[in-house]
C-alpha cells in the first residue's frame, strides 16, 4: 500500500492511503490520477491536488450550487465554469432552469469523470438542457456577448490551467456576463493555510461586483476539512435570503414537519422524515433530566414531544417525577 501526499513541499500537508491505482497519466494540460481509498472511496487528483471524493463530493457540489440559485430565486439561464466531474451540473439542474452552459477547458476530466465516477453526473450531461462547451472558461467569457442569472465557478486551486481564474480581469469579464441580479459562487482554497489568498479573493470580487461575501463548506477530504466559498453580487441585498423565499423554497418540508417547535404534526408520515414510532414506540428526550422533554404517541402513530418545565435545556429547572419514569420502555397502556 502506499500514501498519496498532497502539497508535500508545504509545511502542512495531508496523505490519503492509495489501495488500488485506477487511472495515471497527463491530459496535455495537466497530470491526472484515479485511486481507490477505504474511507472515501474512488478519489481524483490533478496536478497533485485533491479535487473530490466518492464520499463527501456531494457537500462541496451541493452548497456551491444551491447557495446562489436560492439566493437568486428564479434563475433560468446558469454558467458554470469548470466542473467538468459534472457535480454541479447534477445539482443545477433539480432547479427549474431552461439552460445550463458547462465550459469545460480539458475533455479528458469529463471522459474520465464518466468512465469513473459515472454516479458524479448522475447523467446530467445528457440532459436537453445541459450545453457543454469545451473552451478555455477565461477567453470564452470576455468573448460571450449572453447574460445569465447565475454564474458558478468549479475550478481548481490557482495552479496550473486555473490560475487565471482567480485574476481581477477575469472577475470583472464574470460580472459584465452577469444579469443586474446575478449571483456568482466560487470556490477559494483551503480558509486555513491560505488566508492571504482569501483576503484577495475578496478584495477582487468586491472591487468588481461592489458586494462579496464568504461561506464555508465542511468537507472532510480538504486540507483542514473546511473549504472556502465565494459569493458576488452587484448589491449586498441580492446576498440576503429572505425568510419569504426560504419558507416557498422549502414549503413541502415546513408543511409537513414542524421542527422549528420541535414537535411532529399528524401529516408527518407522508414526510421524507419518517416516523420513528413503529420501532421505537415510547421515545424520551433529555437523557438524564426526564422532566424537559418527553415523548408521546399521537394518534397516527407519530412520536411527538411535550415540553415540559419553564425551560428546555441542559439545566432545566426539574418539577416532581412521574411514579416509573424514566425507567419505562414500554408504551403505556391504551
Amino acid at each position: 500500500m502506499t500514501t498519496f501526499k498532497e502539497n508535500p513541499g508545504a509545511p502542512h500537508w495531508q496523505g490519503f492511503s492509495v489501495d488500488a491505482v485506477l487511472h495515471r497519466g497527463h491530459t496535455g494540460m495537466q497530470d491526472v490520477l484515479v485511486f481507490e481509498n477505504s474511507t472515501f472511496g474512488r478519489v481524483l487528483a490533478l496536478d497533485g491536488m485533491i479535487q473530490l471524493t466518492a464520499r463527501d463530493n456531494h457537500i462541496y457540489h451541493e452548497m456551491l450550487a444551491h447557495v446562489p440559485l436560492m439566493l437568486h430565486g428564479s434563475a433560468k439561464r446558469v454558467l458554470i465554469v469548470g466542473g467538468g466531474d459534472g457535480g454541479i451540473l447534477r445539482e443545477v439542474l433539480k432547479h427549474s432552469v431552461d439552460e445550463v452552459r458547462l465550459v469545460e477547458i480539458d475533455p479528458e476530466v469529463i471522459a474520465l469523470s464518466r468512465r469513473f465516477f459515472p454516479e458524479m453526473s448522475g447523467g446530467a450531461f445528457d440532459d436537453p438542457r445541459a450545453n457543454i462547451v469545451i473552451d478555455d472558461a477565461v477567453s470564452y467569457i470576455a468573448n460571450c456577448r449572453e447574460a445569465f442569472d447565475v454564474l458558478i465557478i468549479d475550478s481548481t486551486d490557482p495552479i496550473g490551467p486555473g490560475t487565471q481564474l482567480f485574476s481581477a480581469e477575469f472577475y470583472q469579464s464574470c460580472r459584465e456576463r452577469l444579469s443586474s441580479s446575478g449571483v456568482l459562487a466560487a470556490q477559494s482554497g483551503c480558509a486555513p493555510y491560505q488566508t492571504e489568498q482569501l483576503d484577495a479573493v475578496v478584495s477582487r470580487l468586491r472591487e468588481a461586483f461592489g458586494a462579496a461575501t464568504a461561506f464555508v463548506a465542511p468537507v472532510p477530504s480538504y486540507p483542514g476539512g473546511m473549504l472556502p466559498l465565494m459569493l458576488a453580487a452587484r448589491s449586498p441585498s441580492l446576498l440576503r435570503l429572505s425568510k419569504a423565499r426560504c419558507v416557498s423554497a422549502f414549503s413541502r418540508c415546513v408543511t409537513a414537519c414542524d421542527i422549528t417547535r420541535h414537535r411532529f404534526t399528524r401529516r408527518c408520515s407522508r414526510s421524507p422524515m419518517r416516523c420513528s414510532a413503529s420501532s421505537y414506540p415510547w421515545l424520551t428526550f433529555g437523557g438524564a433530566f426526564p422532566n424537559v422533554v418527553r415523548a408521546r404517541r399521537c394518534r397516527t402513530g407519530c412520536v411527538r414531544p411535550r415540553r415540559r418545565g419553564p425551560h428546555i435545556g441542559r439545566f432545566a429547572r426539574p418539577r416532581g417525577r412521574r411514579p416509573g419514569w424514566p425507567h419505562r420502555t414500554a408504551a403505556p397502556p391504551e
